[in-house]
Parts: structure tokens; sequence; C-alpha cells
């Protein structure tokens, strides 16, 4: 049984049909695919019967033609046909005394794979009208030859005000015209108010620079600043409030080295200390670095507790020999009492092991000698 063979279909190299037929069966041509901007031709070198291998059949294509037509405000005018792909001629601009061409609207370099039509336009010659303003050109404009320019509007520009075209003319000549004019900046006042009393007022063109003046300076007090001044003149006039706040400073006490309080007071306020919690066996020592009002400064005070002395009263036949002062905490160390005759001192009787925050009386003990 004989083997099919291949048989391919190529356009440009690609395979767009694939059949398989034995050898000596008859080749049935199909229909060329089509291809935009060409005409298929014939399936190249193609036999009528199968032959013993494989196959690859290439197809022919030819460039195709197409209509080019030009036309003037709608009205044929003149056609061509145009291989496509072609680099297009255009057809020569036609001349109309008194009018300009607008050139042949739509017409591109090569031709395109479809018919096409171009159109073109006459207009009435113009000429540009130029506006400078301070120099440089503001706005331009195209006019027909005696075109009415009394309404040309009056230039704009934030922040100036227009002066004026110098020799302004009322109708287009027949060639192109510059008219220049000139802006001028629009001068508003600055105020700078301090606390509401104060004012200073100068006048600043839009756009110049804007100056606070110095600030001013009060003895005890901080100026708050202008706030936030813009780098140059807007269009409008502008206000700046400046205030003095009293200098406000920390103030701290510290007890023994440890901070208990602290507070932030103003210049000049009266100043109450913390009340000074009361230790038992100690004495506050007052404070320090503590002025009555509030400077213009920092303040810390310190103060200190003190070990505190209470009296050993010492007592022999209930009359007292002796006063000793001991430390609170402290080990008494007494005197011997009165020798006494016949008897022998034997220590104090009621003596603490430390001494408490309060005097203490103790009694002379005696045994006989």
């Amino acid at each position: 049984m004989a083997k099919q063979k291949r048989l391919n279909y190529l356009v440009d190299g690609i395979v767009v049909h694939t059949e398989f037929l034995k050898e000596g069966e008859k080749i049935r041509i199909i229909k060329a695919p089509e291809k935009p901007g060409y005409e298929f031709k014939e399936w190249k070198d193609h036999p009528v019967f199968m032959p013993k291998s494989h196959l690859n059949i290439e197809a022919v294509y030819v460039r195709g033609s197409f209509r080019l037509t030009y036309t003037i405000d709608g009205v044929e005018v003149d056609h061509a046909m145009v291989t496509y792909g072609d680099e297009i001629t255009p057809l020569p601009s036609p001349e109309r005394e008194g009018l300009t061409f607008s050139g042949w609207q739509g017409l591109p370099h090569v031709m395109p794979a479809h018919p096409l039509t171009v159109n073109g336009t006459f207009a009435a010659n113009t000429f540009t009208l130029t506006l400078i303003m301070n120099g440089e050109t503001y706005a331009t404009y195209q006019f027909e030859p005696g075109a009415d320019l009394t309404g040309l509007p009056n230039p704009e520009l934030e922040g100036y005000t227009f002066s004026g075209w110098g020799k302004r003319y009322k109708r287009m000549p027949e060639s192109n015209l510059t008219m220049k004019g000139t802006f001028k900046p629009n001068k508003h006042t600055v105020v700078f108010n301090v606390d509401d009393e104060y004012r200073f007022e100068k006048t600043v063109a839009f756009g110049e620079p804007i100056r606070a003046i110095p600030e001013p300076g009060r003895e005890h007090y901080t100026f708050t600043g202008w706030g936030d001044i813009p780098e140059t003149m807007p269009d409008l006039d502008v206000s700046f409030n400046g205030y003095f706040n009293i200098n406000c400073h920390p103030i701290s006490f510290t007890l023994d080295g440890e901070e208990i309080f602290s507070d932030e007071f103003d210049y000049g306020t009266p100043i109450t200390p913390p009340e000074v919690p009361v230790k038992e066996g100690y004495v506050f020592s007052g404070w320090r670095n503590l002025p009555k009002t509030m400077p213009d400064e920092e303040v810390r005070a310190e103060g200190r507790y003190y070990l505190r002395r209470y009296r050993v009263i010492c007592e022999a036949d209930g009359e007292e020999v002796d006063r000793v002062q001991v430390l609170y905490g402290a080990e008494p160390v007494l005197p011997d009492a009165p020798e006494k005759e016949g008897f022998r001192f034997d220590g104090w009787d009621g003596v603490p092991k430390t001494m408490p925050a309060q005097d203490v009386t103790v009694t002379a003990k005696y045994v006989e000698a």
C-alpha cells in the first residue's frame, strides 16, 4: 500500500494549508488566502500529480494598484492609479490669486492598501499679528487684510495691569504686523502688627520679595515671629501679626537628690514651694536657691533632711544629774552617774538601744558596795 506524502501550501514561507496525498494522485489546487495590498498570481511550479516525495508549493503575489483621488473643496480635480507601497509624488499645489492653498490633507508618504481620497482647500490670504509684551511674545493671530483690530481684548496677567499698546492699528494691513505693550506690576500694602498695638506699613509690588521688619525686643519676653511670610508679594494686601509671650522657664525641687516636683513658671510668678512631708527623726533644711518670684532663667531648688538630736536626761535619786544630745537612731553613749557613798553605780535604767524621735529620761541604778 502506497504511503501518503505531505503537501504544504506556503505564503511568504509560512505553511497555510497541509494535505496528505498518495503518489500519483491528482493535486487539487486550493484558493490562495488574501494578502492585504497584494493580488494573487499563481502557485509557483506546482505539478499536476503528487510526486514520490513531500512537496511544498509557494504562493506568488504581486502588489496591487489603488486609485488615488485628488479633490478641492470636495470636487475631484485629478486621479491616479498607484501601486501599494510606492512613494506618492503629490499633485502640484494649484494657485489662485489672493488665496492660499491648504495643501493635500491626509496624503501619506507611501500608498496604502486601499483606495484613497485627499482633499485641499483655498482660503483667503492671512497675515500674522504678533503681540509682544515686556519683550516676549504674548500671542499671535492670523487675520485677512482689512480685518478689524479694534476688538482685540486687552492682555491679562495675574498680578499685573496692562499699560497699553503704544501705536495701535484699527485694521490689518497686507503684511505681518507686530504691536508692543507692557504690563506693570500691581502694588499692595504689607502690614506688620505687634500685639495689635504697634503697626508698620509699606508698599510692595507684585512678585517682589517681602522683607520683614526686624523682630522687636522686650525684656523678659520672647517674640513669636511673624508667621509664614511668602517669599514674594501676592496680588493682594497682606498683614502679619506678631506677639510677645512672657518668658517661661522650668522649675524643679529636689529633696535628698530625688526630684519631688517640677513645672514651668512664667517670669515674675510668685513661687510657692511644694509641701515637704514630715520624716520621723529628721529636720528639713529648707530650700536652697529658691527665689520669691520666678526669674528669667531655670530654677533648681534643693533641700535635705538632717538627723535630729534628742536629749537623754540622766537622773539619780530623783534629781537630774546630766543631759546628753544623741542623734536619732544612734546608740546612746552615757556618762557614769555621780558616786554615792556606800553604793556602787550599776548602769542606767531605761536606756534605749537606739535613740527614738523624742527625749528620753534614764535613771541611775545603785547597788550596796
